[in-house]
């Protein structure tokens, strides 16, 4: 199972995202949706979420960087899961578990 967003789709959830947020945080929260975006380009489906959990794990020793870019994700998910009323976006949530979730 495959399903495609446009970087429109992920902007208007990074303004909804940022919106209040201190200048540290919004930053933060725009580098996640980069790293989201640059893995998944458009596409999210079981391999493009695992290659993106794979580079963060390997790229990221910070937990609170790795922690930051899975919720950014996970809340994309519950987006999209709204925005199109198809609750099969939430079902990826599996796939951006941190080691050790019993996942």
């Amino acid at each position: 199972m495959k399903f495609k967003y446009t970087k429109k789709e992920l902007d208007s959830y990074l303004t909804w995202r940022t919106a209040g947020l201190t200048h540290k945080s919004s930053v933060l929260t725009k580098k996640a949706a980069e790293v989201f975006w640059s893995h998944t380009k458009g596409s999210i489906s079981k391999g493009s979420l695992k290659q993106l959990r794979t580079v963060l794990f390997k790229k990221y020793d910070d937990f609170y960087a790795q922690s930051k870019v899975l919720n950014f994700a996970k809340g994309f998910l519950k987006f999209q899961a709204k925005l199109t009323l198809d609750p099969r976006y939430l079902a990826f949530d599996m796939f951006l578990e941190k080691p050790g979730c019993g996942r």
